[in-house]
């Protein structure tokens, strides 16, 4: 697979450093929610008549098949699953497929994704990712909006099951993705 990169961005997830090697799937599946993000600050947010397709390659074979069902099977994913969802339906942009490709073939797209260990080494990003072009870069990790997302979808952030709370959270992401959209 050769693979055109258009655009690209980073974030370092707002994890407790006591999480560290816990919640691979929901970090994974975070990705597919940067991702979607990226998109659409490359193409613009405007609620379009005809959908935009997209197609999301990743390492992770689980995290695949929640993006591909539209729904994450774990309890701390599921606001990350909302904010995915509601992202689709407000721009009319969807997944059409997700496919599995092995982290060493995705080249610096995979090597970025470990930015805080590159940073933890002493090397730029430019150093780490030669091919990923400072031209291209599409700033999404200076957006406090953005951080108060990925701090909500956080599987650490999930309240006692009171249903009441739940629906706050729900109408919270609902707010969160509005404000993205505005600012996008």
């Amino acid at each position: 697979m050769i693979a055109l990169v258009l655009a690209w961005s980073t974030l370092l997830l707002p994890f407790p450093k006591d999480t560290e090697g816990r919640f691979q799937m929901n970090r994974e599946f975070l990705g597919h929610l940067f991702s979607l993000l990226l998109l659409l600050k490359h193409h613009g947010v405007a609620h379009r008549s005809t959908p935009l397709l997209y197609e999301w390659v990743n390492d992770n074979s689980g995290a695949l098949a929640w993006a591909a069902s539209h729904k994450c099977s774990s309890l701390g994913s599921l606001f990350a699953g909302l904010a995915v969802s509601q992202l689709h339906l407000l721009t009319n942009i969807w997944l059409t497929h997700s496919s599995y490709l092995a982290g060493v073939d995705m080249g610096d797209i995979d090597a970025m994704s470990r930015l805080e260990t590159h940073i933890d080494e002493g090397k730029s990003p430019s150093e780490a990712c030669p091919t990923l072009l400072p031209s291209l870069f599409l700033p999404l990790d200076n957006s406090p909006t953005v951080l108060k997302l990925f701090v909500t979808c956080m599987p650490t952030a999930l309240p006692p099951p009171d249903h009441s709370q739940y629906h706050f959270l729900f109408s919270q992401i609902h707010e969160i993705i509005a404000c993205i959209l505005s600012e996008i």
